[in-house]
């Protein structure tokens, strides 16, 4: 709570002091704009004093409705004007006198424009003559007080605006200066509470550490950390789960020396004298008691088969699957595999071809014909009635590819990714499936540095390959 709060608390100063010094800049800036607009508006103002002058000349020589036009909108544009000043000046009362001039000057100056204008139309000649002395000395106070009225306005907004633009670079400055200082003490602030009060938990965390570490390495686990705070409680949870851990690699210990022990010898004994008796060592028996021996026998076979796949398993996990690499040809490995599951294939009238080079490659024979035999099984398992298998070795810069093609029904794409996992069966198995197999054979594989997977789509067959280094 204290490491969150602290340097929360400051963050809301921090950006209250922010916020203050934006609004201040804000404002500066929008009285920079308003004294921007007003000298505009100003310099304007006296550029339509002229217009209205040639706009009169001008339509005194030529009497035209869009020079009227012209006229009128230039005595019209005066007032605008003025009006606009007014409103941009709109609350600075130190300068309303001076506004005020210029409004009656302004007002002034319309009015003389707009009696020689009724003159001009009034006049029965066709060239109206101004009398030039009487005309100059109406306007010419108005006038000149006018343009030197808008004069000193347009200097005193112009230093205003000076005057803003350096406020402007002083408050950018300032600003700067916070965010700088206000960076700084935060961060040392944070930094400061962070480790202040991290030592302990730091600490904490380090003894789970290392519980986690011994817990991998089977180690007996450090005293328990003191407390009731978080890190307590999760250590008391993790002495828990290493218990319940230990208690069920005892039981999994138990089962696999049970499954070796218990229910492997038996097998193998049984499976011996099965074989016995379907020799006729033990006297003949009936063409039926051969057939129902052939069962028993096979149901052993693939019991002692489901037994060795979890001993493998229980060896993987365990990180004590020994490989004899020997340097071996990989065809002669694909080839013994393909021998072992011959008689299942035949029953199908599946054939397994193999094509390719010879790669020599520094295995473990027998583990590597055990990948093939249960890739090859699979193959059989899932392909149609007289089928085909192709199989396909390559070698290439110093890796060999093994390629297994059947026609079977493909497997689901989402099904893909989890193939090798274990307990994973991509078609639901079968009975007295382990859903071992593949995981096995990734395990091996990857054993010998290689890598294994598999390219499938319904209803076109798999592929399934592996990459083993030959050098």
């Amino acid at each position: 709570m204290i490491i969150a709060s602290v340097p929360l608390v400051w963050g809301l100063i921090y950006l209250g002091v922010l916020g203050m010094l934006l609004e201040r800049a804000e404002a500066t800036g929008r009285r920079e704009s308003k004294a921007r607009a007003i000298v505009s508006e100003a310099s304007q103002a006296q550029r339509d004093l002229f217009d209205a002058g040639s706009a009169i000349v001008a339509w005194n020589y030529m009497r035209t409705s869009a020079l009227e036009r012209r006229l009128d909108e230039s005595i019209a544009v005066i007032t605008r004007r003025v009006e606009k000043i007014k409103e941009l000046m709109k609350g600075d009362n130190s300068r309303a006198d001076k506004l005020r001039t210029v409004e009656d000057r302004a007002r002034q100056i319309v009015s003389v424009l707009q009696w020689h204008k009724a003159q001009i139309k009034n006049s029965s000649q066709s060239l109206y003559t101004f009398e030039f002395t009487r005309f100059r000395k109406q306007i010419e106070d108005a006038f000149k007080t006018y343009v030197d009225e808008l004069h000193i306005l347009t200097t005193e907004e112009r230093a205003i605006e000076e005057h803003m633009l350096q406020r402007e670079e002083s408050r950018r400055q300032e600003l700067q200066l916070y965010i700088l200082v206000g960076v700084g003490l935060n961060l040392a602030l944070s930094l400061g509470v962070a480790i202040y009060f991290s030592r302990d938990i730091a600490f904490r965390l380090n003894l789970l550490k290392k519980n986690a570490e011994r817990v991998v390495k089977r180690q007996s686990l450090l005293p328990a950390i003191s407390g009731s705070d978080e890190v307590a409680e999760v250590d008391a949870a993790f002495r828990r789960m290493a218990s319940d851990l230990n208690r069920a690699e005892e039981a999994k210990r138990d089962f696999v020396a049970m499954v070796s022990h218990d229910l492997r010898s038996p097998l193998s004994a049984i499976q011996g004298a099965l074989e016995l008796v379907n020799a006729d060592v033990y006297g003949e028996i009936s063409a039926k008691g051969k057939s129902r021996v052939k069962d028993a026998e096979y149901e052993c076979v693939r019991l002692l088969s489901l037994i060795n796949e979890l001993l493998d398993i229980e060896k993987i996990e365990a990180g004590m699957m020994e490989m004899n690499k020997e340097p071996a040809d990989l065809a002669e490995l694909v080839v013994r595999g393909s021998e072992s599951v011959k008689v299942l294939a035949e029953a199908k009238q599946v054939k397994i071809e193999v094509f390719g080079a010879h790669a020599l490659a520094l295995v473990d024979s027998e583990r590597l014909v055990q990948v093939f035999v249960n890739l090859f099984s699979n193959a059989v398992k899932y392909s149609p009635q007289g089928g085909t298998i192709s199989v396909n070795i390559e070698e290439r810069d110093g890796r060999a590819t093994v390629k297994i093609q059947d026609q079977g029904a493909g497997i689901p794409k989402h099904l893909l990714e989890s193939v090798f996992d274990r307990f994973k069966q991509a078609h639901g198995g079968g009975t007295g499936t382990s859903g071992l197999g593949l995981a096995i054979c990734k395990a091996i594989v990857e054993a010998h540095d290689g890598k294994i997977g598999v390219v499938s789509e319904v209803g076109n067959g798999s592929l399934f390959w592996l990459q083993l280094p030959t050098r």
